[in-house]
């Protein structure tokens, strides 16, 4: 564990880390990760300024779009409540940022929760970042925006003082994965 201490702003860094842990990561707005055969191991650069967002391509847009919506008919309580805030948006920046909103205020906080689908997300609304991020990916493609998880690495702040793995989201604006941050009602995120 690498302690950075108290910083105005990072600019870039690089991290080595372990084979099982990189492997989990994957290339992202603003974090690029490359596997080091030589050393057995993982670089990972997380720029946040990074804000070249990668052009999403027609075969991107339709598989991270699709979704079985059925699921959602066991929740007509929940659906409702969305259709109500999402109204009559009409971009689907607009329809992100409140998605964000409706994500954070419906998936309690809790670290303890580990869950296998979004049925079980649905049903118990709590969790992690990793919950926050399958809500977030189920309620966009609900409203057709192509949208998909992103696992990598942030700096856990003061109280960290560390870097701690964590989920996002990316959706696609204007042709372009642009990250999102559901736990954080983030947009764009970096």
């Amino acid at each position: 564990k690498m302690t950075i201490g108290k910083l105005d702003k990072i600019e870039k860094i690089q991290l080595i880390i372990d084979t099982l842990s990189g492997s989990l990561l994957e290339n992202a707005s603003g974090q690029e990760v490359v596997k080091d055969s030589t050393i057995n191991s993982y670089r990972i650069t997380l720029d946040p300024d990074d804000d070249n967002h990668q052009t999403a391509f027609y075969d991107e847009k339709m598989a991270f779009a699709r979704i079985n919506k059925d699921i959602f008919t066991k929740y007509p309580d929940l659906m409702k409540k969305l259709d109500s805030v999402i109204g009559s948006s009409n971009s689907d920046e607009e329809k992100v940022k409140i998605l964000l909103s409706f994500t954070d205020d419906i998936v309690e906080d809790n670290l303890g929760i580990l869950s296998p689908n979004i049925d079980y997300v649905l049903k118990h609304r709590k969790g992690d970042c990793s919950e926050h991020s399958l809500m977030f990916m189920a309620l966009a493609k609900y409203e057709n925006i192509p949208c998909r998880i992103v696992s990598g690495l942030v700096y856990l702040g003061d109280w960290g003082k560390g870097f701690g793995p964590h989920q996002w989201n990316e959706v696609i604006i204007d042709n372009k994965w642009v990250p999102v941050d559901p736990t954080t009602r983030s947009m764009p995120i970096g």
